[in-house]
């Protein structure tokens, strides 16, 4: 198992998750060009209520994620394998963690009735996540150093 392999296997699914931001917006937008906007379901007084909701959940997300991203820099691993499928699977959690917020965003736009603003600051929320947290190389080159057994 070649570590530098599966940290770039990791960073393009990375960059792809992150990607479907752009292509969340582009379903926003080509909504509203359609003028498909009036055909989702009518903005009622609960948009308010989902959208505290929404932001409540991204907090935890936030949270969850720094959670994870802290172990996986603390945790010590037993053997070579075990260290690179750990960095792996909590890396990619990470990753998906950190698109949360745009999916969230892309329900409230549908609950909305459209507006394009119940989905753009959750995007940019999610932008955020994947500048703070994407896992970076050097991240793992340290976990690996610290690790029993951390040589490859």
């Amino acid at each position: 198992m070649d570590f530098k392999k599966v940290y770039e296997v990791m960073k393009f699914a990375g960059i792809m998750l992150a990607g479907s931001l752009v292509l969340y917006a582009g379903i926003v937008e080509f909504i509203i060009l359609k003028g498909a906007e009036d055909r989702i379901v009518e903005g009622s007084g609960d948009a308010a209520m989902w959208r505290n909701i929404f932001v409540a959940l991204s907090v935890s997300a936030y949270m969850v994620i720094y959670y994870i991203k802290n172990r996986m820099l603390r945790t010590r691993y037993k053997n070579f394998t075990s260290m690179v499928s750990g960095l792996y699977v909590k890396s990619v959690v990470i990753l998906i963690l950190c698109q949360v917020p745009a999916v969230l965003g892309l329900v409230q736009f549908f609950i909305g009735a459209g507006n394009r603003m119940d989905f753009y600051p959750f995007m940019i929320i999610s932008a955020l996540f994947f500048i703070i947290f994407f896992p970076r190389y050097s991240e793992w080159e340290s976990v690996m150093k610290e690790s029993k057994g951390g040589s490859g």
